[in-house]
């Protein structure tokens, strides 16, 4: 099995939010296990509440970890991987490779427009293409908003 690995690439910094959902819905149809990895509790918090309040046609079951149903939920938002549990597919918010990559069949790492995450979003490609990953990106459109 080789791992996939999409960049989005943002051509707003407006656009996160919504290409974070778009990732979790396509992945949501194919894994049943998904992380999502930030580096801040108040983004996983804002993507909780925005999949909580707008799931009328597209339902995703999620869980803060640490919540008690979270070890039966199918996609989990924290701020640090859970040890000892494996998942299927990694949204990584936080601009680092995650340890132990292999383990996951997609990840989803975003690329903001600030230059700074620009270069750490190349360094995170060159790595993963070492790995042996299958790398792609892809850019929104401006009017993904």
């Amino acid at each position: 099995m080789t791992t996939q690995v999409e960049f989005v690439v943002l051509k707003n910094s407006r656009q996160w939010l919504l290409a974070v959902v778009d990732s979790l819905n396509s992945l949501n149809a194919i894994f049943s296990r998904i992380i999502l990895i930030a580096d801040e509790r108040n983004q996983i918090e804002q993507i909780d509440e925005y999949l909580w309040q707008n799931s009328m046609t597209k339902f995703i079951p999620n869980a803060l970890e640490g919540e008690c149903f979270s070890h039966s939920t199918a996609v989990i938002l924290t701020t640090e991987q859970p040890e000892g549990r494996r998942f299927q597919a990694l949204v990584n918010l936080t601009g680092q490779m995650q340890s132990n990559p292999q383990q996951y069949q997609s990840i989803v790492e975003f690329v903001k427009t600030e230059e700074e995450n620009k270069e750490q979003s190349r360094l995170l490609f060159k790595n993963y293409r070492q790995l042996g990953f299958q790398v792609q990106h892809r850019e929104l459109a401006t009017s993904y908003e």
